[in-house]
């Protein structure tokens, strides 16, 4: 209730700042080129055996979102930077997907063909807020682990380019938190890249100075792709013919068209209208006050709801709920690095991945098992990305598989580990 009657409160702070300075969040860039991008990404597919020009690719754009709410100016460039990326890069026979992260990806659409007559679709996808009960930070290792179990690996096509676009040229932890970022060493993090076979990152940062300041900032984007690049041939036409006729496709009300000046123009500004301010406030008052009424008059347990983790018959790790929106407990390979007070471990030292295996997600009384880096099957049902959910009643069987490859020079390794869910 408290939570409630907190975000009311604020909401109707909000609409009357809003009332107020109608402009308000309307930062832009200035001195600003993006465009630089294409090159970086082209030439870094070089430099590991790849020709852009007539291989297709698999491109990842992934935004940093912990700074999101404070920094709107970076935010806006970031997705600049990306959009040159759709704009001068990706053609038809590419494939493309969009993330967001924090200190771990929280957002990750479903890889789909480049058609550049769809790119409103593509824009729709990317993280337009920070995550749900986000306390901010930035894990580049983090996001990277976690995106390379998407893209990576046996089985797939060595042609996956992942950019991960932020505020910062290394991580940062979130302010006043204990949580730490994982460093480049990580045996997770060298576990991760050698599964997938990938080369150290290729940074490249784009200054840039914010409207009526004369500090200059920048955003940053790390490229990471495989030790060979590899990929399948683009059919029809090479890379630069098809981009030779993207005015076809490429509409010239494009707002991201303008390139280096600044981002669209802000609204025009309004008049100050005090008395729909105080009807706004008024407003809000009397709603916050009913809704405080009728909180107060139910159970405060009301809705309350247990979830019950036990790993291969050991022990429980119980959560009580009902849970916000988010990430409510990790099943980590024992000897995860930073492990979080809400991380079970799984499994035996050097037997098994020092990742995330899976996740269990909340949302009110609702709970959700999704894939990390394991499959994941609950009572012999496999899980797609999306994850299955978990209804309160009986317990549920739920089974993690996959392959650990050793880092010490041991034989690899299929794991199996047992789990029993219940949500009462």
């Amino acid at each position: 209730m408290t939570r409630l009657l907190t975000a009311l409160i604020l909401f109707a702070l909000a609409a009357g700042a809003r009332a107020q300075t109608p402009n308000a969040g309307d930062e832009h860039v200035t001195g600003f080129d993006p465009r630089p991008a294409v090159e970086d990404v082209k030439q870094t597919i070089v430099e590991h055996g790849g020709d852009p020009d007539k291989q297709a690719v698999r491109v990842v754009l992934a935004f940093a979102t912990g700074n999101a709410a404070l920094d709107p100016a970076r935010a806006h460039a970031m997705r600049f930077v990306a959009q040159q990326i759709l704009n001068g890069l990706l053609v038809s026979g590419d494939t493309v997907r969009t993330a967001g992260f924090e200190m771990t990806p929280w957002l990750v659409s479903d890889e789909r063909p480049f058609r550049p007559g769809e790119r409103p679709a593509i824009w729709d996808t990317w993280p337009k807020t920070a995550a749900p009960q986000s306390v901010g930070g930035t894990d580049y290792n983090a996001a990277l682990v976690g995106l390379l179990r998407e893209v990576g690996g046996p089985g797939r096509s060595s042609n996956y380019v992942v950019l991960l676009l932020g505020p910062f040229e290394s991580s940062v932890a979130p302010k006043g938190s204990a949580a730490q970022v994982l460093s480049d060493d990580s045996p997770g993090v060298t576990e991760a890249m050698q599964l997938a076979g990938c080369a150290p990152a290729k940074s490249y940062s784009f200054p840039y100075n914010q409207t009526n300041s004369t500090v200059q900032r920048a955003v940053w984007m790390h490229v990471y792709v495989p030790q060979r690049f590899s990929g399948p041939a683009l059919a029809e036409h090479t890379r630069s013919e098809w981009l030779a006729g993207r005015s076809a496709w490429y509409p010239a009300d494009d707002p991201y068209a303008t390139i280096g000046v600044k981002g669209p123009p802000p609204a025009p500004a309004q008049k100050d209208d005090d008395t729909a301010l105080w009807l706004t406030l008024i407003g809000a008052a009397v709603a916050i006050g009913v809704i405080a009424f009728l909180l107060m008059r139910r159970n405060p347990r009301a809705g309350s709801i247990t979830l019950e983790i036990t790993v291969e018959g050991r022990g429980k790790a119980a959560f009580a709920g009902p849970f916000g929106q988010g990430v409510v407990a990790r099943i980590v390979g024992a000897g995860f690095p930073n492990a979080q007070s809400n991380d079970i471990q799984a499994g035996q030292v050097n037997d098994i991945p020092t990742l995330v295996l899976a996740e269990v997600h909340g949302a009110g009384r609702r709970v959700r098992v999704t894939p990390g880096s394991a499959a994941v099957s609950v009572d012999n049902q496999q899980a797609t990305a999306a994850g299955i959910e978990i209804s309160p009643g009986a317990a549920r069987k739920v089974r993690l598989r996959g392959r650990h490859v050793p880092t010490d020079g041991r034989p690899t390794r299929d794991y199996d580990i047992a789990l029993e869910v219940l949500v009462k």
